[in-house]
């Protein structure tokens, strides 16, 4: 028989944390609010769904924007980073049915947990899906109703669904916005100047005149 979750009703002292100059905005619907923890100056539309477990909590970073209608799932554990983006109706799944379990409806089959990382600086685009077990890398970009099945490279920007990467911005700079440390590059390697050698005249000869 199923059970009702409730009303989901927000009690912000019963979140596991919520960061000074945040805004939640009317029709959040909230499970396992003590496993959520919301950083400072996070935003968080109109009619999201958040549902954490205690083995699963969900971490949203300082700065982020949660757009309206998002739908997140942390069975598996999810970490938002900071100044990340998710666009309206943004899905995120961090667990699913166990498809090597054989015989019966899939519904009644186990649940597989698997985390899920937003790294900082990235940006979901509108409905896009983040399935279990990936990592978006950091400063990444997802198209508007992509499906991700796959780690995301940190810059990298992907669509489609599948989601497959695209070709890199020419004007990508890895530059991080405020708040986020810089990515480490290499250092660019040099060849070093080609001389001539000195022309030095046998003993005796005097040196020719070069003016």
């Amino acid at each position: 028989m199923p059970e009702s979750l409730g009303e989901g009703v927000l009690d912000a002292s019963s979140l596991g944390g919520l960061g000074t100059g945040s805004v939640i905005e009317p029709g959040l619907r909230i499970f396992g609010a003590a496993a959520v923890v919301i950083g400072a100056e996070v935003y968080v539309g109109h009619d999201c769904f958040f549902r954490a477990y205690p083995e699963g909590p969900l971490d949203i970073g300082d700065g982020s924007w949660i757009g309206p209608g998002c739908f997140i799932n942390s069975f598996g554990g999810v970490r938002i980073g900071h100044r990340v983006g998710l666009g309206p109706g943004v899905c995120i799944l961090s667990s699913a049915h166990d498809l090597s379990v054989v015989g019966g409806p899939i519904i009644d089959r186990p649940l597989k947990a698997a985390r899920v990382e937003i790294g900082d600086g990235a940006d979901l685009g509108a409905r896009s899906v983040i399935l279990p077990g990936v990592r978006v890398g950091r400063m990444a970009q997802v198209g508007a109703g992509a499906m991700v099945t796959r780690d995301v490279p940190e810059g990298a920007r992907v669509a489609g669904s599948p989601a497959r990467i695209l070709p890199t911005r020419a004007s990508l700079s890895r530059t991080a916005p405020a708040g986020i440390a810089p990515a480490k590059t290499a250092p660019a390697k040099t060849a070093p100047a080609k001389t001539a050698p000195a022309k030095t005249a046998p003993a005796g000869i005097a040196p020719e005149d070069e003016s």
